[in-house]
């Protein structure tokens, strides 16, 4: 069965180490979507942190954005999926982050707020984000749509395995210095299976590649599920394949092997 849509990480999957697209990359792509394939990007960014790379895809296909709490048109920016975490639970893990000692960062709203703008950490989410933020005190009383604690690797590791968030919300490392907190009613595999079923395309029609613990639940969801060769030996655990890493082109290797080859798509 050919597959018809690809989802691809952002950071460490379809970027390199220097934040870009190279050209293998790049001409792979357009060569899948010149076949009629689509494809579309599954980040745990912010539709704002996709603007650059937007001329990756083809007319207003959605984006998972925000670990899949968003499915949002590239251009138009229409919600077609939305879930967000209560007002209340998003209290207890700002504040909890900040007695941790974590910088902690929250939108709502399309907005982006953190507790120490001027920071380091800040000024390097700013930069994947590709938002000004405003400082957390700011925060509305209304429900949020994902929760970041910036820290130390060494912290990140401790706190995804001691920290239990409220019920109603999930926590994943999407990086060594993120951990994050979105809806358990969303997920990159539940936003790529509503986009799928609006396409009219089944899930075993589907290639999803990702790198780390947010993109699990993807690889696991898709007809072919493949982490990058720079992922965590757990993540690779659930990929029905593992390419090569980001810097060496490994999207443009699963995008030639497995839809412009003429192997017919098999593993």
């Amino acid at each position: 069965m050919p597959y018809k849509l690809i989802a691809t990480d952002m950071d460490g999957t379809l970027l390199d180490d220097a934040n870009e697209v190279t050209p293998a990359v790049r001409e792979a792509i357009k060569e899948a979507q010149s076949r009629g394939v689509y494809f579309t990007i599954s980040t745990g960014r912010p539709i704002q942190g996709v603007e650059r790379y937007l001329d990756l895809l083809d007319g207003d296909i959605p984006v998972i954005s925000c670990n899949g709490a968003l499915l949002i048109t590239a251009r138009t920016r229409h919600i077609l999926m939305r879930s967000e975490i209560s007002r209340s639970s998003a209290s207890e893990i700002l504040e909890r982050g900040i007695r941790e000692g974590a910088v902690v960062a929250a939108w709502s709203g399309g907005l982006l707020y953190s507790s120490e703008a001027g920071s380091a950490y800040s000024a390097f989410y700013k930069a994947l984000s590709n938002m000004d933020s405003l400082d957390i005190s700011l925060l509305p009383d209304t429900d949020v749509t994902k929760i970041v604690w910036i820290m130390t690797p060494e912290r990140v590791i401790q706190l995804q395995k001691s920290y239990v968030p409220p019920a109603g919300v999930q926590s994943k490392s999407s990086g060594e210095y993120f951990l994050e907190f979105f809806s358990s009613e969303a997920g990159k595999d539940k936003a790529l299976g509503v986009l799928a079923g609006q396409l009219g395309i089944d899930a075993s029609e589907t290639i999803a590649i990702g790198d780390n613990y947010n993109d699990i639940e993807m690889l696991r969801f898709a007809g072919l599920g493949v982490a990058m060769g720079n992922a965590p030996d757990e993540v690779k655990k659930f990929a029905d394949i593992v390419t090569v890493s980001n810097n060496e082109d490994g999207v443009a290797q699963v995008i030639k092997q497995f839809v412009l080859s003429d192997s017919k798509n098999e593993l």
